[in-house]
């Protein structure tokens, strides 16, 4: 038997990203957590997930407070940015805030579970 599954908390609206959901839930890899918006995603936060998707809201106010949060989590839990759509500027603000990657609606699935794997064994490194 395999151990635990890899705990991954999803922050944010799930509707751009349903179909990515629903694939990473099918294959079974993953225990995908889900809260609606950064401020009520602490209770997923004791234990430490092993990753966080963080969907980055539209509306400015929104993104620049999802970004603050995402700075505190620097260090402790690698956070993935999505965005509905590719954004240069969105993309610079995430990482210069510390995310460990950033993908849109348009990254195929191949290169999501590849980053979300890059993500966990970061979080939970290997002996050598």
């Amino acid at each position: 038997m395999m151990g635990k599954l890899p705990r991954i908390l999803v922050v944010g609206s799930r509707t751009p990203f349903d179909d990515l959901f629903n694939a990473l839930e099918s294959t079974g890899a993953h225990q995908l957590l889900y809260a609606a918006y950064w401020g009520t995603a602490r209770v997923f936060l004791e234990p430490p997930p092993d990753a966080i998707l963080l969907h980055l809201p539209d509306e400015k106010r929104a993104a620049d407070q999802a970004l603050a949060w995402l700075e505190k989590l620097t260090g402790e839990v690698p956070v993935i940015v999505m965005s509905p759509a590719a954004n240069m500027d969105g993309y610079l603000a995430c990482m210069t805030h510390g995310a460990f990657d950033y993908i849109t609606a348009y990254t195929p699935l191949p290169d999501v579970q590849r980053v979300l794997e890059s993500a966990i064994r970061l979080k939970k490194p290997v002996a050598a």
